[in-house]
């Protein structure tokens, strides 16, 4: 069989330019249909956006910031629970679009505002939250202690799940 192991097939050159594509493409930046297929309705993810909701608990009035909002689930989610505004970054412009679509609504009051971005530089400056939070995102994030919030925008609590 010679130097085919399962090791070095995996890390044969083109082998991993074709996985680090795929991993792109459906969790890094999600791009495409089989990135907009994923997280219009991301079962996979349902664990950690109830881990996070029950966490947040009621956001009565509270200004939020998600980052790595994706297809704008925990967004919606947020509203619901009575946040007064809510504030959601992504790297990935087909996310966003799954983001607006999902919350019109909220977009048209102006309860949502949505940025494409990424969580080294955040795009609010001067605006501090109540509650940030994220999930199933930092594990992409090379450096995720260099987060661009300022310590005006970052609330005394809040927790990466």
């Amino acid at each position: 069989m010679g130097d085919r192991t399962p090791i070095t097939w995996l890390t044969n050159q083109p082998i991993r330019r074709l996985r680090d594509r795929l991993i792109d493409v459906t969790a890094r930046r999600p791009t495409g249909l089989v990135g907009r297929r994923i997280y219009r309705q991301p079962a996979g993810h349902e664990a950690s956006f109830v881990q996070v909701m029950n966490w947040l608990g009621p956001l009565d009035g509270d200004r939020c910031l998600e980052l790595g909002c994706g297809g704008g689930v925990l967004l919606e989610r947020a509203l619901a629970a009575g946040a007064s505004s809510v504030a959601g970054l992504d790297h990935s412009p087909d996310m966003l679009a799954l983001s607006m679509a999902r919350n019109a609504g909220a977009l048209a009051t102006d309860r949502l505002a949505l940025k494409l971005g990424d969580a080294s530089a955040i795009p609010w400056a001067g605006q501090s939250f109540d509650a940030v939070f994220t999930a199933n995102m930092f594990f992409y994030i090379e450096d995720p202690a260099a987060a661009g919030l300022t310590s005006t925008q970052i609330p005394t609590w809040w927790r990466i799940l």
